[in-house]
């Protein structure tokens, strides 16, 4: 993440199937500088009613 290791698990140890779903949190933390949270708007939220829709390529 940002060019940081931050787990010893590879997408490869997931098991993961084309079309499968994932979960991941994006959080700030406790601790950091400028904490304080993160918005993220979605379907239902904000000024665009559109779902987030994210994509993770693995080269």
């Amino acid at each position: 993440l940002g060019g940081v290791k931050v787990s010893e698990t590879r997408i490869g140890d997931l098991g993961l199937k084309a079309g499968d779903q994932i979960r991941f949190r994006i959080a700030v933390p406790e601790d950091a500088e400028h904490c304080g949270g993160v918005t993220i708007f979605g379907k239902g939220f904000g000024d665009y009613d559109e779902g987030i829709v994210c994509s993770f390529i693995c080269k």
